[in-house]
Order: structure tokens, then C-alpha cells, then sequence
């Protein structure tokens, strides 16, 4: 054997290759990405018996969107408008007002698939939430099939009364395809 081989400084710089390789080679761990877009619609109902938010604490009881309120939410997604359109999950979470004008809501919400191709899987999304307009909001991950989500969404503001709101979500999301189960 070689006074090389036997030294630790050799052993020490096989480590390196080896760990080198492994970091580089982090595909070979990971499933492949997949890219997913999905739409659904919000349906969200204010006041009343089947109210789907509330306001839990807040400065002002008048409205669930003003300045300093906190919110729960746990509304309806379905495949269209319609409120007759077919039921596919949740979106359950909690909004701040955080602008004085009463334009803007800061919102964590997880849209929790119930039924049809993601049953079981969830995204949960962070962002602000612009209430007369399109709203962008960042995918912060995900579960079930949508496991290590990245993405952005838009929210937008379909149709509006004192009692009931639609909103379409576009979801715009890269997902690991496939991950060994426990």
C-alpha cells in the first residue's frame, strides 16, 4: 500500500469527491418536476346561517374586510361559478386587514382538494389580497400529490354582493410528480 492511500488527507479528499457528487446529482434523489395549472372557483358566503368567514377579532364588526380585523375562513372551491357547480374542496384560512383604506387583506389560506383528481392534496398560498381587483398570491407549498409546491396564483374577483362572493383561482404550480411514501 502507498504512504498516499493510507493517509487521512486521502481519505479526506474521497469525502469530497463522493459528497461533491451527491449535491451535484440531487436529481437522481428527487422525482421529477411536474408543472400543474389549475382553476377553481371561490364561493364564499358572508352573512347568514351558511356563512363561510367570519370575523374573529377586529376594531370595526361592520364589515369582515376592514382595517385591523381577523378573519377564519373555510369557503367552498368548485369547478365553475355556479354555485350548483361541482363541490372539488376547501379553502381554509385566515385574512388581516392590514391597509386603512380597507383595499387590501393580508391571507393565508390552504385549498384543500376534496373530491375529483387531487383528493387528499392541498397548496397553501400567501399573499395579499387586492378586494376590487386581480390579486397575486405565492404558493408556499403543498401536500399529497402537490408536495414540495413553489408557484404563484391570481385571484380574481368574479361577482360581489353584501352576502356572497365569487372569486376564479388560477394556480400555477412546479410539484415533485412522485415521492416515496412513508
Amino acid at each position: 500500500m502507498s504512504p498516499m492511500a493510507s493517509s487521512p488527507s486521502y481519505y479526506f479528499l474521497l469525502f469530497l469527491l463522493i459528497l461533491s457528487t451527491l449535491a451535484t446529482g440531487s436529481e437522481f434523489f428527487l422525482p421529477k418536476e411536474k408543472y400543474t395549472h389549475l382553476r377553481m372557483f371561490l364561493h364564499e358566503v358572508s352573512r347568514g346561517p351558511n356563512a363561510t368567514i367570519y370575523t374573529i377579532a377586529g376594531l370595526n364588526n361592520k364589515s369582515p374586510y376592514s382595517y385591523g380585523d381577523v378573519n377564519v375562513t373555510d369557503a367552498t372551491l368548485r369547478q365553475g361559478p355556479e354555485p350548483s357547480s361541482r363541490l372539488i374542496g376547501r379553502a381554509q384560512g385566515f385574512e388581516i386587514g392590514v391597509d386603512m383604506d380597507r383595499k387590501t387583506l393580508q391571507s393565508v389560506v390552504t385549498l384543500k382538494f376534496t373530491a375529483g383528481e387531487y383528493e387528499g392534496s392541498a397548496i397553501s398560498l400567501l399573499g395579499v389580497v387586492f378586494l376590487r381587483t386581480t390579486s397575486e398570491r405565492s404558493v408556499i407549498g403543498g401536500a399529497g400529490q402537490f408536495r414540495m409546491a413553489r408557484g404563484f396564483s391570481f385571484v380574481k374577483l368574479i361577482s360581489s354582493t353584501e352576502d356572497f362572493l365569487i372569486a376564479e383561482i388560477d394556480v400555477y404550480l412546479a410539484h415533485h410528480a412522485k415521492f416515496l411514501e412513508y
